[in-house]
């Protein structure tokens, strides 16, 4: 690899890194694959750079681990669009134990190759296809989970963009992949398996929606209910009828103080905990995959993790299951 490429790359990795949150164990590698490490490679091609570590050294719950760092890459490359000699710059986690199926990687860590691709005529490759469509769907429900979330035109604004070039480099993945292998290429399949599911059309609903949402006026006049202003619902064991109707899980005196704290009457309705207190709750009420807030049984508190990969507590309505923020 040309060595002022090299890094430019190990560069752009350390500032993703350091814009990280959370605390991570050690690189393992830095490595560069995709089609730009293979003979499969085109003009508009990718420089999919990953990120190699162990994830069970963050935490036991590798799903846990992986879904909040796909959030933290995730907003990364909404606020990023960073291109090199034409190429888009796609910064992805990886665990060191996850099996590699590309036939080429590139360690920029070392300099040297891990795999060396060999060339082969064009065949279709499942794994890549699937792989890719992952990788759309994950971006595309993360936009739309975002979009429900928001209600500031300036970041509808910015998720109409990240939307529009989602679906512009879907566009170009797909026209590259015709010139060059063809209809069975891995652009034009996975163009296909997006479009079979309708997430196309899901991604079209959504750029639609958010440039609404630029100027609905609503975001300025809002007649919505404040919820912060609902009364919370007593979950104050002391204060119930029959005290001793308190379910067995709620007795539990090595729960952290970050839950026993929203548990209070006049307890914030919002807060953000550690890594160490959200896996404690996570596994004593065998809560998984936080990608969107999950409620911890009966309790009127849930559970979940920020794009950013912060944990939070959140208060919840018990009669209506909605949030109170």
């Amino acid at each position: 690899m040309i060595p002022a490429l090299r890094k430019k790359l190990l560069d752009i990795t350390k500032d993703f890194l350091d814009d990280v949150s959370i605390k991570l164990p050690k690189i393992d590698d830095i490595q560069l694959t995709g089609s730009l490490a293979n003979y499969n490679y085109t003009p508009k091609s990718d420089l999919d750079v990953h990120v190699l570590l162990d994830f069970k050294k963050i935490d036991d719950d590798t799903d846990l681990v992986k879904a909040a760092l796909d959030g933290i890459r995730f907003i990364w490359n909404t606020k990023h669009d960073i291109k090199i000699k034409g190429h888009d710059v796609e910064l992805y986690f990886q665990d060191t134990k996850e099996p590699h199926v590309s036939t080429g990687l590139y360690s920029l860590k070392s300099g040297d190759w891990v795999k060396k691709p060999k060339y082969n005529p064009p065949t279709i490759n499942d794994d890549d296809v699937k792989k890719k469509f992952e990788d759309f769907k994950f971006v595309i429900d993360k936009l739309e989970e975002l979009t429900k979330k928001i209600s500031d035109p300036n970041k509808s604004k910015a998720l109409y963009d990240y939307g529009r070039r989602v679906f512009h480099k879907i566009k170009k993945m797909r026209q590259e992949g015709l010139k060059g292998v063809g209809e069975f290429s891995v652009g034009n399949l996975t163009f296909k398996y997006l479009r079979n599911t309708e997430y196309i059309d899901k991604l079209h609903t959504l750029i639609n929606q958010n440039y609404d949402d630029i100027y609905n006026e609503s975001f300025f006049n809002s007649n919505k209910v404040n919820h912060r202003q609902q009364h919370a619902v007593v979950r104050d064991p002391g204060m119930r009828k029959h005290a001793t109707t308190v379910p067995e899980y709620l007795k539990v005196s090595e729960l952290p103080n970050c839950f026993k704290v929203m548990q209070k009457p006049a307890g914030p309705k919002f807060i953000y905990i550690s890594p160490q207190d959200a896996y404690k709750l996570s596994k004593h009420f065998g809560v998984r995959d936080l990608r969107r807030p999950k409620g911890l049984k009966k309790s009127g508190v849930a559970i979940g993790v920020k794009p950013n990969g912060r944990y939070y507590l959140i208060r919840t309505n018990k009669n209506k299951r909605s949030y109170l923020r």
